[in-house]
């Protein structure tokens, strides 16, 4: 399989009911897509704007998908974002992705990354706690538009990724969706310096891969 190479190149979803969580995406998910990963509308829309955010909202209620998420973003600095990605791709057909892809997709968000979504995240975080003087619903309020924010920045950060690919044709193939999947979680992983977990990566073959 040839490598996917990689060119130059609102969503208000309010949170006052949600758990609470270091990961923004989880929060949405209680209002998310309740559809199947590899859906007919994917297919016959393999480029269509939302199908990345859309995947994500989906895969992310399962609860052994999350965990391993979690896990590698804890044992290694694995971006979830990036995780998802790597399983989009694969999962819905769009090809495998190479080691060297990922230092160009990596730099294609790292600013977004490093200018909005962590300053939006740590906001969120320090509203958990507010001074006594703020605390009470204005404090919540105002986490609410935060975490709102936050959530904007992550679904753009998604767009920028999808926009960094070159378009090709979707792979029908099951079985070879299910190994870009796996081969893109190593990769992934190689690139940061993490040990390929078998263990994990099966359970994200498993959990986005699934008819």
């Amino acid at each position: 399989d040839q490598a996917i190479l990689v060119h130059q190149s609102p969503l208000a979803l309010m949170l006052a009911n949600a758990r609470e969580s270091d990961d923004t995406i989880a929060n949405a998910l209680g209002q998310g897509n309740n559809g199947a990963v590899m859906t007919a509308s994917h297919d016959a829309l393999p480029w269509e704007e939302t199908a990345f955010w859309d995947f994500s909202l989906a895969v992310y209620k399962r609860e052994a998908l999350v965990a391993a998420c979690h896990g590698l973003q804890d044992e290694h600095g694995a971006d979830v974002n990036m995780l998802l990605f790597s399983c989009w791709i694969g999962a819905s057909g769009r090809g495998p992705l190479a080691s060297d892809d990922f230092s160009r997709l990596s730099e294609a968000v790292s600013l977004w990354q490093r200018d909005v979504v962590v300053p939006l995240r740590a906001a969120r975080k320090r509203l958990k706690q507010p001074p006594p003087a703020l605390a009470g619903q204005a404090a919540r309020s105002l986490r609410d538009a935060v975490a709102a924010a936050e959530l904007e920045s992550e679904r753009l950060e998604q767009m920028a990724l999808v926009e960094a690919l070159e378009r090709k044709p979707v792979i029908s193939d099951v079985d070879r969706r299910r190994r870009h999947v796996a081969n893109n979680l190593a990769n992934y992983l190689e690139f940061i310096g993490a040990a390929r977990s078998e263990d994990s990566i099966a359970v994200f073959v498993e959990e986005t891969c699934q008819a």
